[in-house]
């Protein structure tokens, strides 16, 4: 096992998600592969909740690198961030794919994910990331479901999601 560390969380968050892409997602002992996630990057983006300031929701997303980001989303569904780079300049990579399952909600649901895991750490709990020896090939998109940000940020190219060919054949 080769557990990814504070310093891999640690750096701006285009780095972090580009390289988090195919790594392994473990929690309670069980293995998964990253295949798909999207970034919230600082105040300036409005799709990233940080875009309003410090709240009590928020404060989570000005903490260290690592720590973890879950939210309640429409009432019932929890997400699954993790927070990137310097503390104090908010930033968050959403979990959206694990292995062939897409959707956040559907995610945290089958895992059993919930807030009890919020602005604790991935080098403190039971969920953490460790490399994976395979390479995938991914390519990049839209944002999902952020129809309230402005446009400049709506076409931003901030989710990345493996080919599914690959998970499937290697």
């Amino acid at each position: 096992m080769n557990k990814l560390n504070y310093d891999f969380f640690n750096r701006d968050i285009l780095i972090v998600a580009e390289e988090l892409i195919g790594k392994n997602l473990v929690y309670k002992n069980n293995k998964y592969i990253v295949s798909e996630l999207e970034i919230y990057r600082g105040e300036e983006d409005t799709a990233c909740h940080a875009s309003r300031g410090i709240t009590k929701r928020t404060e989570v997303l000005y903490d260290k690198a690592g720590t973890i980001y879950v939210y309640l989303c429409y009432g019932i569904h929890n997400m699954l961030n993790i927070v990137t780079g310097k503390e104090g300049q908010p930033q968050a990579i959403l979990i959206r794919g694990l292995d062939n399952i897409y959707g956040p909600g559907k995610i945290t649901k089958q895992l059993g994910i919930d807030r009890s895991l919020n602005k604790k750490t991935v080098f403190n709990s039971d969920l953490y990331f460790e490399e994976n020896t395979r390479k995938f090939l991914f390519h990049r998109n839209k944002r999902i479901g952020i129809n309230y940000a402005d446009e400049i940020d709506k076409n931003r190219l901030w989710n990345f999601k493996i080919e599914e060919k690959e998970l499937n054949y290697g």
